[in-house]
């Protein structure tokens, strides 16, 4: 196959080395569980359903950014032990690379809701699919540069079966949290698997790629340093193929006192990446949250530091007051 040589811009470089990824970047996780575990499904939500948003630009000082949104929606576990719920997610890569996936996600509660207070161990299940899209009116191509000029009317050379695929997907896993609010120290983890079909991608002609296994794990704790303060500092683990990450997030939550209000202030590092200011609040259960990355990789040359700005909106809609688990 040719070499492909897309726009020749910074931000383009950068983007296609953080496709060894393949999949959307957040800073937030927390606040979408279901894009990082689909045992999670129906577990943070007490109320009759359970709304998420998160919206993230990425190198925005660049001449082209990175988009994504995701939205999420869940609902109480049915009979105390089957949660439902589902997920779109859309990434615009620089105007190139569009990529869109609908999931429906599905837990079991493996432990007894009706007799264990102390923990809860569940599984879970997702099936969609990936719609992904190729523009190839803003790519350029190495034959289509004469004496090191770029001429559009030359051909590219390249043969392209498709500009745009539709795959299905899967995705697997396992939670535990400890639900013992008698502790003060209440520690949870999960792990998941996904892309459990190697979606297979296929853009140029006689070249076929299938999307990889991403592995994710989470560790965390929720630490009541008394009625009012709270700490929660969890760490997250991804790998696919040979990329890995590993990102850290500390947040503090504070109860204003005889408010239904809540402060919501905290740190986070993605390790050789970013370094990352959250800031939010919380009322009743519904919570809105900002963060910005400070770039720190070899990038904070051109970004000037600049990373990633992300919102997220978590809305709790009606009262359940039969559910046996309260993880809120």
């Amino acid at each position: 196959m040719k070499k492909l040589v897309l726009s020749i811009t910074i931000v383009l470089g950068c983007a296609l080395s953080s496709l060894h990824a393949q999949d959307a970047q957040f800073s937030q996780l927390e606040n979408l569980p279901l894009l990082t575990n689909p045992a999670t499904t129906g577990l943070f939500t007490n109320n009759d359903i359970n709304l998420g948003a998160v919206y993230r630009n990425q190198w925005s000082s660049l001449s082209s950014s990175i988009n994504s949104f995701a939205l999420s929606f869940d609902l109480p576990p049915f009979r105390d032990r089957w949660g439902v719920g589902a997920y779109l997610k859309n990434t615009d890569e620089i105007g190139i690379i569009n990529t869109f996936s609908f999931i429906v996600s599905g837990s079991y509660i493996i432990s007894d809701p009706k007799n264990n207070k102390n923990y809860i161990l569940s599984a879970g299940l997702q099936l969609g699919f990936i719609y992904k899209r190729i523009n190839i009116d803003n790519m350029t191509f190495d034959q289509q540069y004469e004496a090191g000029n770029f001429n559009p009317d030359i051909a590219s050379g390249e043969t392209f079966i498709r500009q745009n695929t539709m795959m299905p997907d899967a995705n697997i896993g396992f939670y535990y949290r400890n639900t013992n609010k008698a502790k003060q120290f209440r520690p949870y983890g999960g792990f998941s698997v996904f892309h459990l079909t190697y979606p297979k991608e296929q853009f140029l002609d006689g070249t076929i790629d299938h999307l990889p296994l991403r592995y994710f794990f989470e560790l965390g704790s929720t630490y009541e340093i008394n009625e009012s303060t709270s700490i929660v500092p969890v760490v997250y683990y991804q790998r696919q193929r040979e990329f890995q990450q590993v990102l850290i997030n500390v947040l503090g939550y504070y109860n204003i006192n005889d408010t239904p209000y809540k402060v919501i202030a905290g740190v986070g590092y993605r390790y050789q990446d970013a370094v990352i200011m959250h800031l939010g609040f919380q009322h009743g259960l519904n919570i809105f949250r900002f963060s910005y990355d400070f770039n720190v990789s070899d990038l904070k040359t051109y970004t000037k530091n600049r990373g990633a700005m992300e919102f997220s909106l978590i809305y709790r809609a009606g009262s359940n007051k039969k559910a046996r688990i309260n993880l809120l």
